[in-house]
């Protein structure tokens, strides 16, 4: 396993901007940061981070290294309209003008997006009513965002009308320049997801665009930042995320709508909850709710009477866990660059090598890294057709880049492997929901919703994990969606 070179600079970096470079390998960041240090003449890392703590241009460049800006014009086109064509009248109807954020907008192909969108769809003069801002904490990106000057690749998801009449051609430049008039009702700033008071900042919005952000963060900072967007939100007002994104966010900070086949964040009183009761599994009886401190007190008072075989037995038992899951155990913690060092040190002869290969692929994919992701799922799948995981993983990269038919094909074949596989089922119901194929959507969350039930649920993607909380909120989906059908 190769040391990581610069372990001060990254550990800065994360610190600045959260876990964002966490989520790309340390090799390819310490590759990044060697050439910063070739740029700017820096020779240890002392003299670096000297340098990026003085000079806002030197660290506005380390940044914009080592940060993801994965980013298109038109990205999840149902939300995006259903957002535009439904959302912004019905919020217009109660107000006179509207604000938009778009956080975390990379180049600014999301803002743009949002403003084309509602002037091709309502009008010049809705247009006019409404203002879109997006933010990020590269300053590089917004200078180009500010720019509006894209390559035809940024495009790819427009339809050819729209890109004729909102994107100007550059002559004899492979570059397409933003409309101006569409120009006019966007605006731009830098600030960062994970500093509080940058966000508080902010004006506050109607409509917050948060999608395909939150995967560069760990738990407790995406429920940070979540809190911060929320607060930023006018009452009434709505939040999106990607659909890959909808669970983790369901936390009660705001309440979770599903219209036409889209969820979304509404920022409504929500109900108080009244005092928790469990009920001791032993004699049956409901009993109030313990207090953590009380009950971490009462777990240590056992635990000195506890025999010493009921302490060595699951050590010994952690002892002998395979390579695979150890792997899964630190993908599970948030140590996902770690998994991949792990993985990488173990033989490809090893018996669990095929089995870290899908680790390792699910991995790449929560790293938003789809395209290493689908070379692994490819290979595994070429030595083994019958691989659920690696379909399931297909299937959630050709969502996610809005190929429906190919995902549908890759969840057919993991439900012709396994019929009462829940995640296959859930994702087809989510496209089918989508394509208006109620019927299709209806059997499927059904099917989920019963396979949930079942006392065992098998844990296919392996660093996804699936506890009784997550289920339940699952099944509540599910229930929620065959309610609108």
């Amino acid at each position: 396993m190769t040391a990581i070179q610069y372990p001060r600079v990254q550990q800065y970096i994360r610190s600045r901007i959260g876990t964002s470079v966490a989520r790309l390998s340390h090799h390819v960041i310490d590759s990044s940061i060697g050439l910063f240090m070739s740029q700017w003449d820096c020779t240890s890392e002392e003299q670096l981070l000297q340098l990026i703590s003085e000079s806002e241009d030197a660290y506005a460049d380390l940044i914009h290294r080592t940060t993801v800006k994965e980013t298109y014009f038109y990205r999840e086109p149902q939300m995006l309209l259903f957002a535009v064509t439904q959302i912004v009248p019905r919020l217009l109807a109660q107000k006179g003008s509207l604000s938009i954020l778009s956080a975390g907008c990379s180049t600014g192909a999301e803002p743009y997006s949002l403003a084309i969108a509602i002037e091709d769809r309502l009008g010049p003069a809705i247009l006019q009513r409404c203002s879109v801002h997006g933010f990020d904490v590269d300053p590089k990106a917004i200078t180009i965002a500010e720019k509006g000057m894209y390559t035809r690749h940024a495009l790819r998801g427009v339809p050819l009308s729209i890109q004729e009449e909102y994107l100007q051609k550059e002559k004899d430049k492979p570059y397409y320049h933003i409309a101006p008039h569409i120009g006019e009702h966007v605006s731009f700033s830098v600030a960062n997801l994970i500093d509080k008071e940058q966000i508080a900042n902010l004006d506050s919005f109607d409509i917050i665009f948060y999608r395909n952000v939150s995967i560069y963060f760990d738990e407790l900072q995406r429920k940070a930042i979540f809190r911060s967007l929320s607060e930023r939100l006018n009452e009434g007002g709505k939040l999106f995320t990607s659909s890959s994104e909808t669970l983790p966010h369901d936390i009660g900070i705001l309440r979770l709508v599903q219209e036409s086949g889209v969820f979304y964040f509404s920022k409504e009183p929500i109900p108080e909850v009244k005092e928790r009761r469990i009920i001791n599994p032993i004699i049956g009886k409901r009993q109030k709710h313990v207090p953590l401190p009380t009950r971490i007190r009462e777990h240590r008072k056992r635990r000195e009477t506890v025999p010493a075989k009921w302490v060595e037995e699951p050590v010994r038992k952690a002892q002998e866990k395979s390579p695979e899951q150890i792997a899964v155990q630190q993908a599970r913690t948030g140590s996902l660059s770690s998994a991949l060092q792990f993985i990488a040190q173990i033989s490809p002869d090893h018996p669990s090598a095929d089995r870290l290969k899908i680790v390792k692929a699910g991995i790449l994919f929560e790293q938003n890294l789809k395209e290493e992701a689908k070379s692994v799922c490819e290979e595994v799948i070429s030595r083994d057709p019958m691989s659920t995981e690696a379909h399931i993983i297909l299937s959630m990269i050709y969502k996610i880049d809005s190929e429906f038919d190919k995902a549908v094909k890759e969840l057919k074949t993991v439900l012709y492997i396994d019929p009462d596989c829940w995640i296959a089922l859930y994702y087809s119901a989510d496209i089918y929901m989508q394509s208006g194929e109620k019927k299709l959507a209806k059997r499927n969350y059904q099917r989920v919703i019963e396979s949930l039930e079942k006392d065992t649920i098998k844990d296919y993607l392996l660093i996804f994990t699936v506890n009784e909380q997550t289920a339940a909120q699952i099944i509540r989906l599910c229930r929620y969606s065959l309610s609108q059908i």
